[in-house]
């Protein structure tokens, strides 16, 4: 069983990533973790799980840094993005994602994270992700209801551009308003 102190930890492989590509991958998890955040139960959001907190922008600034200059950083493993597994695994862990059995969002959720970071990894879809989907990040505090960037404009942005395809963006968007409803 599962339930709300459980989560999906997701190691996806950056060893095949340049220094850069890392970085970027880093940058963009800062910048599209307000969208990202709301595919996820609100005991996983807001800092409220000290098993996922979100980075500072103080530590991504130093990872993204650091994994630029081909330093590996030590960093504390219970954040969203977890950087201190790169050394020994390879890979960065996603810490984000509550626990959950059902396939579907486990795939759904895979989807999404190998879109990403394929898109991060070179300048070409980490120049997409700051142009179009990171549009409006010097004013966010100055939106006025939902994120600047919301699910939906995250998720529109990815499909066609990255190996998240329509079907699963359609789900992860419904997953979404979803579990913006539940209180």
């Amino acid at each position: 069983t599962v339930d709300k102190y459980c989560g999906l930890h997701v190691h996806v492989h950056v060893g095949d990533m340049t220094n850069h590509g890392r970085a970027n991958v880093i940058r963009m998890w800062e910048q599209l973790h307000p969208a990202i955040e709301k595919l996820v139960v609100r005991s996983r959001r807001d800092n409220q799980n000290h098993f996922c907190v979100h980075p500072s922008e103080d530590e991504f600034d130093r990872w993204a840094d650091r994994f630029e200059n081909g330093v590996v950083c030590r960093a504390d493993r219970y954040r969203s993005l977890n950087v201190a597994s790169y050394p020994k695994y390879g890979t960065f862990e996603v810490r984000l994602h509550h626990g959950t059995l059902a396939g579907k969002k486990i795939e759904g959720w895979v989807m999404l994270l190998m879109g990403l970071f394929d898109l991060a990894k070179d300048n070409e879809g980490f120049d997409f992700i700051q142009a179009e989907l990171g549009q409006g990040l010097t004013n966010a505090q100055d939106s006025v209801g939902d994120s600047w960037l919301s699910p939906a404009r995250m998720l529109e942005g990815l499909v066609g551009k990255s190996k998240l395809t329509q079907e699963t963006g359609d789900y992860l968007l419904m997953r979404a308003k979803k579990l913006e409803n539940i209180r």
